[in-house]
């Protein structure tokens, strides 16, 4: 089933530009693929997209399957089941996160080792994470660093080197900032044999606003890999970041919005609450350095009804120059997540089916020069 909208949307331009911005407007598509006689959940929170000649949307669904979808062609193209239990070719405790390595095999995320299955879902590598990491870190390892890519959808650098995030996993509003790098490349060559290297990314100084507090959660970025970039933000700042892996360098863009808060600030270690408060959660960024495009998607927070929460998207061009900011409904219209880009077009999908079917539902947005 398919429908298109046409919203009106608005652009924001430079001052001084004397050229004329075009307007745009956002032309919404929504997209269903049934999934037949193969039992698959569509409620997920783990996914993995491939920008390939046929590009993927991979999913992890409530029974630890990978199902393998083209949103493009709203096809489903395969569901593999994952062995788990205490077999010889089997995952013994949970799944954290997961991406491909190649058509045939995948990695699996787990604590305390991680996993290397084939497309029966059989493992047939099992690696020690912890010790790489204690290796790897030193002194440092005793703040309980860990590695994941759970705040990526697309963390392949090439068929042979991937990027993860290091993080805190018992943070219970330390009094500190991070203080180790923030990334790690994943190297893993043709006999499956898995190195670690740091990279030189730490947690912005700038963000380090006054002592004794804490971003809690939010310390950690969401990311993924674009054109041999690290593209990364926080949820707590509209400001996004791009590491350039061919020559080690940053560089930064502060993609204001209208519609919500620019930077939530730290909070005191004092306070008696789990985490940071967001005035404005900010998504992952996702450049499309092809078409000069960078699409970001925020959600102005109500703190008295989280259903009244409204969602943005907004989009700038490479420069940082505002293109368009559109709100794209309330919760209790239509809850939308985990934004990601295929062919150039940004999508979402809703948090639960839309029908009894199950199908799984995609929102592609497009813009549409006027």
């Amino acid at each position: 089933m398919k429908f298109i909208a046409l919203l009106l949307v608005f652009t924001a331009c430079n001052p001084g530009d004397l050229r004329q911005a075009p307007d745009y407007d956002l032309e919404v598509e929504k997209k269903s693929i049934a999934f037949g006689d193969t039992i698959v959940s569509p409620v997920f929170s783990l996914f993995s997209i491939e920008n390939t000649d046929s590009p993927q949307h991979l999913f992890l669904d409530r029974f630890k399957n990978i199902v393998i979808t083209n949103p493009v062609e709203t096809k489903f193209i395969r569901k593999i089941t994952i062995k788990t239990g205490d077999g010889p070719n089997s995952i013994s405790s949970g799944i954290n996160d997961f991406f491909p390595l190649s058509d045939s095999t995948f990695l699996i995320e787990s604590f305390p080792s991680y996993y290397i299955i084939n497309n029966s879902g059989e493992t047939i590598k099992k690696i020690d994470i912890l010790s790489k990491l204690s290796n790897l870190f030193g002194d440092k390892y005793e703040d309980d660093l860990y590695i994941t890519s759970s705040m990526s959808h697309v963390p392949i650098i090439n068929q042979n080197e991937y990027v993860l995030q290091v993080f805190r996993p018992n943070l219970q509003m330390k009094a500190d900032y991070p203080e180790y790098p923030l990334f790690v490349k994943m190297r893993i060559d043709e006999n499956l044999r898995v190195e670690l290297i740091p990279l030189d990314i730490f947690f912005p100084e700038e963000f380090k606003t006054q002592p004794n507090s804490t971003y809690a959660q939010h310390e950690r970025p969401k990311y993924n890999i674009t054109d041999n970039h690290i593209v990364f933000g926080f949820g707590f700042s509209s400001k996004v970041f791009m590491y350039n892996l061919a020559n080690s360098t940053m560089s930064s863009l502060d993609l204001k919005i209208e519609n919500g808060t620019n930077f939530s600030p730290p909070e005191s270690t004092g306070t008696t609450q789990i985490g940071n408060t967001l005035f404005t959660s900010f998504d992952v960024p996702l450049i499309d350095f092809e078409n000069d495009k960078i699409f970001r998607f925020h959600i102005d927070i109500n703190e008295e009804n989280s259903m009244n929460n409204i969602g943005y998207l907004s989009v700038f061009d490479t420069d940082g120059k505002k293109l368009m900011e559109s709100s794209l409904g309330k919760n209790s219209d239509r809850m939308l997540r985990n934004p990601f880009l295929l062919d150039g077009q940004f999508y979402m999908n809703s948090y639960f089916p839309a029908t009894e079917a199950e199908n799984l539902d995609f929102y592609k947005f497009s813009l549409i020069e006027k």
